[in-house]
């Protein structure tokens, strides 16, 4: 059961670097190895987002938001999130 919920997160993870990386590759701050990505977000873009989904200011020092993917996430989930990231990101 771990093993599956592990692979299930972490492909998630993966799943969503690949979509950021398509929509701006630059804030995308380090490799994606587990179920967590951390991307560069000010504190205008983490206002706009943070209706969208459920993640955390990791630190604002840096600009560093944190993502943290369960096995309750599905892929469906993580779509709607990237349509909106297109839509805000992309401005």
């Amino acid at each position: 059961l771990w093993k599956t919920i592990t692979n299930h997160t972490n492909d998630l993870a993966k799943y969503f670097e690949r979509g950021i990386l398509k929509i701006d590759p630059s804030i995308i701050l380090y490799p994606v190895e587990t179920n967590m990505v951390f991307m560069k977000m000010d504190s205008g873009l983490f206002d706009k987002l943070k209706p969208y989904a459920n993640f955390y200011k990791w630190n604002m020092e840096r600009e560093e938001a944190r993502f943290v993917f369960s096995f309750s996430n599905t892929k469906k989930e993580v779509n709607i999130f990237l349509e909106k990231c297109k839509g805000i990101i992309s401005r």
